[in-house]
């Protein structure tokens, strides 16, 4: 009963995030571009951790028959949501506590799908989480610089 409870909730997060998020920086359009930068590199950065580091997935047999998802380190899931979490954070100024209690709760619920779900070990959400934020960070720091400079 939990399980089906966080898989379907869960599986809305990653829209919900990247949505609102989405939304806030859209008026500042070097921030949004900034933003889907993120994006593209925290996906390209997941696959290829997980081509190098073949680290399977709880569940042997979940995704299987795809080469790359087939491997569950680092979550992807949570790299891209804590990538998009720490580029939003460094792109605004103002954070009212409601807005990270829903972006933190959101990110929270999902890992506990993927957790529940058998689609990933905690390290593999943490190490995701990790890679996430610091690759927010660093496309924050090229994306500002770049801003700067034009």
């Amino acid at each position: 009963m939990l399980a089906s409870w966080f898989e379907s909730v869960g599986k809305y997060a990653p829209f919900l995030i990247i949505t609102y998020t989405g939304y806030q920086l859209v008026t500042i359009k070097a921030r949004l571009f900034g933003m889907l930068g993120t994006v593209l590199v925290s996906y390209v950065l997941n696959v290829g951790l997980k081509k190098w580091l073949k680290h399977p997935r709880p569940d042997a047999n979940i995704f299987a028959d795809s080469e790359t998802q087939k491997y569950g380190m680092p979550s992807g899931h949570m790299q891209i949501y804590a990538a998009v979490s720490a580029f939003y954070w460094l792109s605004m100024r103002i954070h009212p506590a409601w807005e990270w209690i829903g972006i933190g709760g959101l990110m929270a619920i999902s890992a506990a799908e993927r957790y529940v779900t058998r689609k990933h070990s905690v390290i593999q959400l943490v190490v995701g989480a990790i890679i996430g934020t610091v690759t927010g960070w660093a496309t924050y720091i090229f994306s500002a610089s770049r801003n700067r400079n034009n």
